[in-house]
């Protein structure tokens, strides 16, 4: 699975692309699906719940690629809740490296 993560020009995330499976183990037993659905979900959920911040959020109907793209001026809420997302992405890589890729 890959992961592109977008800045703008002030070095701020503003969106993220993800593509392909992580094929860890068998569909419904993939920890690191699981882990990157969750947080991704929360991500979303939590921007459109806790910010008035716009955005645009698209999932392929065969589940192989998600896109996320904020609207501009966001609020510095929506700026700390990407980076928390980043930041946990992040983490899984480094854990589970064989299986995602992240590009920032």
């Amino acid at each position: 699975m890959t992961i592109e993560f977008v800045k703008n020009a002030e070095g701020k995330l503003v969106e993220f692309h993800t593509k392909g499976h992580a094929e860890y183990d068998d569909p419904g037993f993939d920890i690191v699906c699981s882990a990157i659905s969750a947080l991704t979900i929360n991500f979303v959920n939590s921007v459109d719940e806790l910010t008035e911040d716009g955005f645009t959020y698209t999932e392929a109907e065969d589940g192989n690629s998600v896109d996320f793209v904020l609207k501009e001026d966001f609020s510095d809420n929506t700026r700390l809740l990407f980076d928390s997302y980043h930041l946990g992405i992040m983490q899984l890589e480094k854990t589970y490296g064989d299986y995602l890729q992240v590009i920032s």
